[in-house]
């Protein structure tokens, strides 16, 4: 931005073109500085419904001007072009005069000024007006071009003005100004000071100008945090190599909201050091709110709000980049609302137009708020998400989607409507590396996903579809045995390695099947992990083994504490601690016949809640057990913090206790560093009498293996009871 000089008749602002202009504006004589026609037209428009033109300097001719221009003046805005103002003087001597009167003040007074004189319209009739004027020098420093707001003060002023312009101050015009005119000064020290603030902000918004023109940290301050850095550096520039400041910020408003402001002045240099600004801080909220409309409407689809296909393109790369450096994948998907054309002919276009948006806001209740939405061509929606590198995440991406069309929608007849919806997906980066190549690749999958009759997805690569169909129908299996009940607590019994006698049960989940086989655990606890259901799985084996304790205490058998494996994502769910509580509370089982199994993963992501829940079940008589200690990263720390009350050793170790002499010095170090943190140590895994004297020997407490039995059903184990008694 070039520095300013004032002369009646222009303010450094931004003005906007006719938009009926014809002809362009005649840029030979365009201002060479940071104002450039464009930028100066549009923001004096800002200004107000008043005429606004740029003039050249030295020519007088008219280089551009608004709307407003025709309103007033009755020339269209083109015929105006390239003209001398000659044609919008009441005479060719008022024309000289003003010419003579604005090279004196041009080049002998500084500041913005504001003037009145006659002007004359094109039917021949005049009017009494007032300007609002700024220069805008070229880089030599010379004066370029003036930007003119003109008003039309015809119904209240009845007395001719002087035939030549004069300096009157801002008072009337800047008044009418939607912002604020300016004049602020920086002394050679860093000293601010306001010596000019006028405009309709202060009363707009209820803002103290007393307090500012006082103090510009106030006006400072109340800029939104986020914008002051760009403000500060703005200005040091500015008062640095004298260049124009043009920027936009919000200001803070006494409602707690705020408003855009854009500021836009010219910095010039005094004797003394001190560099002042002359300039505007125009209020465009009105302009921003616009164009921010404009842009949803531009990116977004109107219907259901939703991304349209142009922007969900523009975001997709954006996830690509990113997934890209952490090596994720991106399922691209292409979901199809069917019968759509029915539901259209029997309800009417606006029962479709509503089942549309209901299906946009069910997608974005069902998805993570990291997932994209868009909405594509007619009944097809866009979606992008997140996975990791197996098809763990992935198949729950897809329940999501799926879960999200599985109820029937209710459109405005009031009558529920299920859809018959088909998904095509894609993975970034195996099925492209476009976001047009994985949409086109996700509408093939679609395409092949409606020729199937019996299948409402595909994937690009068939074999992947193979393969995560078959996963999801493992997952859908043990969901309804969960469901169903069907998993009950086997108890396998924990011995002590001194004297033989039960001194604790662990409770493992198991299977049943309708012959009386058992489904090996390991078919279906990693997929419980992976899918989550391991949550209510771990609920289900807990509410059956405190009945069976409450059970067994009934019929007078004494029961030794019984533990119970809870899973990371079980004991890091909100109000694990309180449900445990109310079950204990519910069943009337003293809490110290309870042992919780932890993991270490269930201790690492929070440990500071693990803690604070591990120290309020303990306070309550709860026991806790660390099992599989050793086999990962295993910290000392945990122990010495943690109120744990058990050690288990992992049956990695206890099974080659004897042919493995470096894993035979780890147990003995277990077993030493317990007792003296006086814990209970259980070695796992036992299947030989050698195994259990080698641990004896070692001072190992327990065992728990083959050895001495395997996990029982509760009617089997109540004989264990009975005997041990």
């Amino acid at each position: 931005m070039s520095s300013a000089r004032s002369i009646p008749g222009q303010v450094g602002t931004h003005l906007i073109n006719d938009p009926d202009s014809r002809d362009p504006p005649d840029t030979r004589a365009a201002p060479a500085g940071a104002f450039s026609p464009d930028t100066v037209i549009q923001a004096a428009f800002l200004a107000g419904d008043h005429p606004v033109l740029l003039v050249d300097a030295r020519s007088r001719t008219i280089l551009a001007c608004n709307a407003a221009t025709e309103r007033v003046f009755g020339y269209p805005s083109y015929d105006l072009l390239g003209k001398s103002t000659r044609i919008l003087h009441v005479s060719d001597a008022h024309y000289e005069e003003f010419g003579r009167e604005s090279e004196r003040v041009l080049h002998n007074v500084p500041g913005s000024y504001h003037s009145h004189f006659w002007l004359r319209r094109r039917d021949g009739s005049t009017f009494p007006s007032e300007h609002l004027v700024q220069v805008v020098d070229d880089r030599a420093g010379e004066p370029r071009a003036v930007i003119s707001i003109v008003r039309d003060v015809s119904e209240s002023v009845h007395a001719e003005p002087p035939p030549h312009p004069g300096k009157a101050g801002f008072h009337s015009l800047a008044r009418h100004l939607p912002g604020i005119v300016f004049q602020h000064v920086r002394t050679r020290d860093g000293a601010a000071r306001n010596s000019y603030l006028s405009g309709n902000l202060f009363e707009n918004y209820g803002i103290d100008p007393d307090a500012m023109q006082a103090d510009p940290r106030h006006f400072f301050d109340a800029i939104h945090p986020e914008d002051r850095p760009r403000l500060g550096h703005a200005m040091d520039r500015s008062a640095e190599t004298l260049t124009g400041i043009d920027i936009r910020v919000r200001l803070r408003i006494p409602d707690d909201g705020h408003v855009w402001l854009h500021i836009m002045a010219q910095p010039h240099r005094l004797d003394d050091g001190a560099v002042v600004w002359d300039g505007l801080a125009l209020d465009v909220t009105r302009e921003v709110q616009a164009e921010e409309r404009l842009h949803h409407l531009a990116t977004h689809d109107a219907l259901t709000g939703l991304p349209n296909q142009f922007q969900f393109l523009s975001l997709l790369d954006q996830m690509m980049a990113r997934a890209g450096i952490g090596n994720r994948r991106i399922a691209v998907a292409l979901a199809n609302l069917g019968r759509m054309v029915y539901i259209n002919e029997t309800y009417g276009f606006e029962a479709g137009d509503e089942l549309l948006r209901q299906a946009g806001a069910r997608l974005l209740e069902h998805l993570r708020p990291e997932d994209l939405t868009g909405r594509g061509h007619g009944n097809t929606f866009l979606l992008a998400l997140e996975v990791d590198v197996d098809d763990a995440e992935l198949s729950g991406t897809l329940r999501r989607i799926q879960e999200a069309f599985a109820q029937p929608f209710t459109v405005m007849s009031g009558v529920p409507i299920r859809m018959d919806t088909r998904i095509g997906l894609a993975l970034f980066p195996t099925d492209g590396s476009t976001g047009e190549g994985l949409l086109r690749a996700s509408g093939i999958a679609l395409d092949r996903a409606k020729r199937h009759p019996d299948r409402n997805y595909e994937f690009y690569a068939e074999e992947q579809g193979r393969e995560l169909r078959r996963r999801i129908r493992q997952e859908q299996a043990l969901d309804n045995a969960i469901k169903a009940g069907e998993f009950v607590p086997w108890y396998q019994p924990q011995v002590s390695l001194v004297d033989g006698s039960l001194i604790g049960l662990e409770a493992l989940a198991r299977r049943p099947g309708p012959s009386g086989e058992l489904t090996a655990p390991a078919q279906f606890i990693q997929l419980a992990e992976e899918t989550g259901l391991i949550i209510p799985l771990g609920e289900l084996i807990l509410d059956r083994v405190l009945a069976q304790i409450r059970e067994w205490t009934g019929t007078g058998l004494k029961v030794p504490p019984v533990s119970i494996n809870v899973s990371a994502r079980q004991f890091r769910q909100a109000g694990f601690e309180s449900g445990l509580r109310e079950r204990l509370a519910g069943t009337g089982v003293d809490p110290g016949a309870l042992v919780v199994e932890l993991t270490e993963s269930s201790l690492l992501e929070n440990y500071s809640a693990a803690q604070q829940t591990m120290r309020a079940l303990t306070e309550l008589g709860v026991h806790f057990s660390i099992d599989d200690f050793g086999t990962g990263f295993s910290s000392l720390g945990y122990l010495a913090e943690l109120p744990f009350h058990i050690l288990k050793i992992d049956r990695s170790f206890s099974s080659t206790i004897g042919q493995d002499a470096r894993r035979r010095a780890i147990i003995e170090s277990l077993i030493l560093m317990s007792r003296g943190l006086d814990l209970l140590v259980v070695a796992e895994g036992v299947e030989t009498e050698e195994q259990a004297r080698l641990l004896r020997e070692m001072g190992c407490h327990a065992a728990q293996g083959y050895f001495y039995a395997p996990a029982l059903p509760a009617d089997r184990l109540t004989v264990w009871l009975r005997d041990s008694q």
